[in-house]
């Protein structure tokens, strides 16, 4: 051993029969061997590197390595950077065909990756998005006023029941019509409970008749 031989880390010297670490040309005492950052051993001798600087996983993970837009993962290794996110290349597929794209190239559809032969099938209308979930529709689909929708998905937007033809659209929504009819009744200002039957209009407001009373004597106005 050269007796001028310092740790990279501690820069003292090694014992005569002291174990030696040699990484990257680079020697260490055992216990100077660790990671940067939690100051641990690398478990199997695992590290990862990072502007000179040596991590074990989890720290490297957590500090430097991006996660997986498909999996939730942290992504180790080759990185696929597309749509401004980051995937494993075995998690970048087409959304339609789940073919993998990192070697193919992909075609960015309304957001979504999809696989050249996929999106021609889009364009071309052989294929559709359901208007709901924005996913592919394969096999059965409703269509309801020039919308798309999974059979699953034609449900009413406020109590989340499925929804028949006598479904109603309001602002771009579907509504069952108990829903509907709620939301288009007019709300008496005594009582605050929607109106069904006759409607005295009033004072700009609307009201039960029975609930248009003089504010004094409390008996209902006629008419």
């Amino acid at each position: 051993m050269d007796p001028g031989m310092v740790c990279t880390l501690c820069q003292d010297p090694f014992g005569r029969d002291e174990n030696i670490v040699n990484s990257g040309g680079q020697v260490w005492h055992e216990n100077c061997f660790v990671c940067v950052q939690c100051f641990q051993p690398f478990p199997d001798g695992v590290f990862f590197e990072h502007e000179g600087r040596k991590y074990c996983e989890p720290d490297y993970q957590a500090l430097f390595a991006p996660c997986c837009s498909g999996c939730g993962e942290f992504v180790i290794g080759r990185v696929i950077r597309a749509m401004s996110q980051c995937w494993h290349p075995e998690c970048f597929k087409c959304i339609s065909c789940h073919c993998k794209l990192a070697d193919i190239g992909f075609v960015k559809n309304q957001g979504r990756p999809l696989c050249k032969k996929c999106n021609a099938d889009f364009k071309g209308g052989s294929k559709k998005f359901c208007n709901k979930c924005s996913m592919p529709i394969q096999g059965e689909h409703i269509v309801y006023k020039f919308q798309v929708v999974h059979p699953e998905h034609f449900n009413c937007h406020n109590c989340g029941k499925t929804l028949t033809a006598k479904c109603r659209d309001k602002d771009g929504e579907l509504y069952c019509l108990r829903c509907y009819d709620n939301m288009e009744s007019s709300i008496c200002s005594a009582c605050r409970r929607p109106i069904e039957g006759r409607i005295i209009h009033a004072l700009g407001k609307t009201w039960h008749p029975e609930h248009f009373v003089c504010a004094h004597c409390e008996k209902a106005f006629e008419g």
